[in-house]
């Protein structure tokens, strides 16, 4: 089952939805956290399997979601240190942190910054080189000329993630073919295709107040940034057709981090939790457990010293 959770950080509440086992589960417990026009919710379809064998907390990041915004100038390190506060809050233990889309250097980040407490780092359309650079208006004319689309389909993000839409309008999107392929094809790769309720799961994190913030912080970033540091087990997984990480962005992460695992999925876009969940719970429940198998011949390690 599925709980909705609150919890107070700095006077300021963290939403969070979380299953499965309590710590000394079958696997390291997971951490997901959302892209830029995301919230928890858009991890639904897949947390009731992944917490099947492992607990499983799903984030509103500051901002995002039921989620209040940091006070102050927002940056990826200062999410870090909500992500550190509220995985020792809710007594999390080492986690495998996920992050999709713009939080996967957040999760790089965290993993370097706190090694103590990452078991390893997914990444789910986590090698946002292009997006990066787009957003701190680096590189414009070069992607303009020779990827284009992708270009439109990150601006189209970018502009539109931060946009209050409608409940009505969220409803009519979802339920109309035509609408779905026109409005979400920088999101998915068969937008007609993608169900009524996975379109509205992806329309729930739209018009989040931390948006802006957000792209200012990415933007100024350098999406690799403490990747020397992370001496856990790191996977990527992609989809092949994803216009905001493009396949050669993904290729790029690959080639930058050693004994990075990659997994590319056919015919999927951006959206991999909605797109492809049961393939994603099967590539994400095998690395918990690799994982955690890690985490134990470590620690019996220490202990034989």
């Amino acid at each position: 089952m599925v709980r909705e959770r609150e919890i107070v950080l700095d006077g300021r509440r963290l939403a969070l939805l979380e299953c499965g086992a309590h710590p000394g589960g079958e696997t390291a417990t997971l951490l997901l956290l959302h892209g830029l026009g995301g919230c928890a919710r858009h991890w639904l379809q897949v947390l009731p399997a992944l917490g099947e064998r492992s607990r499983v907390v799903a984030l509103d990041l500051p901002g995002f979601g039921r989620s209040q915004p940091i006070a102050g100038t927002v940056s990826l390190e200062r999410i870090v240190d909500v992500l550190a506060a509220a995985a020792s809050t809710l007594g999390l233990g080492p986690v495998v942190v996920v992050g999709h889309s713009f939080s996967g250097p957040v999760a790089i980040r965290f993993a370097a910054a706190h090694p103590d407490a990452a078991a390893g780092v997914a990444l789910i359309g986590g090698g946002v080189f292009q997006f990066s650079a787009l957003l701190g208006l680096r590189r414009m004319r070069w992607f303009m000329r020779h990827r284009a689309r992708s270009t439109l389909a990150i601006g189209a993000e970018a502009l539109g993630a931060g946009l209050p839409l409608p409940p009505a309008a969220r409803r009519a999107i979802a339920r109309s073919a035509w609408l779905r392929q026109a409005l979400l094809w920088p999101y998915v790769s068969t937008p007609r295709g993608l169900s009524a309720e996975a379109a509205a799961l992806l329309l729930d994190g739209v018009g989040a107040p931390g948006v802006r913030a957000v792209v200012r912080a990415v933007g100024g970033s350098d999406p690799l940034q403490g990747i020397e540091r992370v001496g856990c087990p790191v996977l990527s997984i992609a989809g092949a057709r994803d216009l905001i990480v493009p396949l050669a962005d993904t290729e790029e992460l690959a080639r930058a981090v050693p004994g990075l695992r990659s997994v590319v999925l056919e015919g999927c876009g951006h959206m991999v939790m909605l797109e492809r969940p049961a393939q994603l719970v099967r590539e994400l429940s095998e690395f918990a457990c690799i994982c955690s198998s890690n985490e134990r011949s470590e620690s019996e390690l220490f202990s034989q010293q």
